[in-house]
């Protein structure tokens, strides 16, 4: 492993430094947020930078599409076919992971999609989202997370891994206030980021059974 091209996270809710890790006598520079396949991994499992980045995303290729999405000459169908090939892509990626975030930062997601919507049909102010979801059948973003959930969950349950199988839940986690699955999801959806710890020193002494397994993710910057 190229020391060079590494970093590592701390995953923890606890505030304070982050011990010292080195790899082949080289210290490690720490960061408080991770990217690793489009993702962005905070400290705290928040899924916040990643959502906003996603949505700052979504914004510029929604002026992209506007002229578009708005046109006279094109059919609904049409316009519905160019949201959900060309901008619904976007946010739906590891939405298994994101997904339990907290209401408010799901909710950045939800606001760009009613807004689409609302474009795609011109609809009055006095027309409901729900009423918009429901007649262009059209899932909202908290339901397709648990359908995502589900359909990742049940691919688990009879995986010839013992050790992925037990990791299985029938019920979508929650935010990591809640004991943590977001982490154990992470190190599941990403398992190239887990590093052993054989090949790792700690400057304040060994760390606690398991520490890597948990914590420590790893990036090649190249």
């Amino acid at each position: 492993m190229n020391e060079t091209k590494s970093i590592h996270g701390t995953f923890a809710l606890r505030q304070g430094v982050c011990l010292t890790l080195y790899l082949n006598n080289q210290p490690l520079p720490p960061v408080q947020c991770i990217r690793y396949l489009g993702i962005l991994i905070d400290r705290r499992l928040t899924w916040k930078p990643h959502i906003i980045s996603k949505t700052r995303t979504l914004n510029d290729r929604f002026r992209l599409l506007r002229s578009l999405l708005t046109s006279k000459h094109m059919k609904l169908s049409n316009k519905l076919l160019l949201y959900k090939l060309l901008l619904k892509p976007i946010w739906t990626y590891g939405i298994q992971l994101w997904g339990a975030a907290k209401i408010s930062n799901i909710n950045r997601i939800q606001r760009f999609q009613s807004k689409t919507l609302r474009t795609i049909l011109k609809a009055p102010f006095y027309v409901s989202n729900h009423t918009l979801h429901t007649d262009l059948k059209i899932p909202f973003v908290s339901d397709l997370a648990k359908t995502h959930y589900k359909r990742f969950n049940s691919r688990l349950v009879h995986h010839k891994n013992p050790l992925i199988s037990d990791l299985s839940s029938a019920s979508i986690p929650g935010t990591p206030f809640g004991g943590g699955t977001g982490c154990t999801l992470a190190l599941l959806f990403f398992p190239c980021l887990i590093v052993l710890g054989e090949d790792l020193e700690c400057a304040d002494g060994p760390p606690e059974p398991n520490f890597f397994h948990k914590f420590v993710f790893f990036q090649s910057l190249a």
